[in-house]
C-alpha cells in the first residue's frame, strides 16, 4: 500500500515469485482489507495487466487458465478496485461506444494498445452509470449490440470484452437506432437516457449513412 502505484503494478510478477516476499504478497492481493496504492495509474494501466495476466499476446488470444486465486490475477482486481476517481464524485451517466476490431490490437507486445484504451472506459463507465444503461456498452458495428458486462472478476469481465469482436465497421447511425429501439422497447423515459455517448475508436465514422465509401 506503500509502493508507487507504477512500481507496485509493474513489479507485481516479482514480488509474487520471490521466496523472500511471495508468501506475503499472496496473502496481502488475497485480503479484502488490504488496499495498493493506484494514485497515478490509468484505467487502461491495469486493463494492460489484466490482459497479461490472462495470456493475451495478439489478436487470437490463447486464454490462459488462469485460477481464481492467481496472486497476479488478484493484484490486477486489486489495482481496479483501488483507481483513482477520476469522475471526483461527480455522476458521468454515460455510454461508451467500444471498438474492439482487430485494427485496435495495433502495436500490440509491451506498449498500450488502442484497445485497452478502448476496453479500460467501457467498462469504467459502465461500472460507474447510473440507471437502465448501467454495467453497459456497446459495440462499434454495422449491427451494434447492447451488452452488459459480465465476468467473475475484473480480469474475467476484461477478457470477455477482448474476445467479442463484434465490429465490422463504424456505423454511428445504427447506434443511436439502437439506443432509441432499446429505450422506446423498454418504455424509457428521457431522463433514463444516458446524457453522453463516448466512442472509443481508431477509425472514423461510416460516411454519412454508409451508402458506399
Amino acid at each position: 500500500d506503500k509502493l508507487p502505484s507504477r512500481a507496485g503494478i509493474l513489479y507485481s510478477k516479482a514480488f509474487a515469485r520471490r521466496e523472500e516476499s511471495k508468501e506475503r504478497y499472496a496473502a496481502f492481493m488475497s485480503s479484502e482489507k488490504t488496499t495498493v496504492n493506484a494514485g497515478t495509474l490509468y484505467p487502461y494501466d491495469v486493463v494492460k495487466k489484466a490482459i497479461d495476466v490472462m495470456g493475451f499476446h495478439d489478436y487470437w488470444p490463447h486464454v490462459k487458465n488462469v485460477p481464481l486465486n492467481d496472486t497476479d490475477r488478484l493484484a490486477a482486481n486489486k489495482y481496479w478496485d483501488n483507481l483513482t476517481d477520476y469522475f471526483n464524485g461527480a455522476t458521468l451517466n454515460a455510454l461508451c461506444v467500444c471498438d474492439t476490431s482487430g485494427s485496435m490490437t495495433s502495436g500490440y507486445g509491451s506498449k498500450i494498445a488502442p484497445i485497452d484504451v478502448a476496453i479500460a472506459l467501457s467498462l469504467y463507465t459502465a461500472e460507474r452509470a447510473k440507471g437502465p444503461f448501467q454495467n453497459h456498452f456497446i459495440s462499434f458495428s454495422r449491427t451494434p449490440k447492447l451488452i452488459e458486462v459480465e465476468g467473475v472478476d475484473f480480469c474475467d469481465k476484461v477478457a470477455r470484452i477482448y474476445k467479442q469482436n463484434l465490429c465490422e465497421n463504424t456505423d454511428i447511425e445504427r447506434t443511436f437506432d439502437l439506443i432509441l429501439t432499446t429505450a422506446v422497447d423498454n418504455h424509457l423515459t428521457q431522463d433514463d437516457l444516458p446524457g453522453n455517448i463516448i466512442v472509443v475508436s481508431d477509425m472514423q465514422f461510416d460516411a454519412a449513412t454508409g451508402y458506399g465509401w
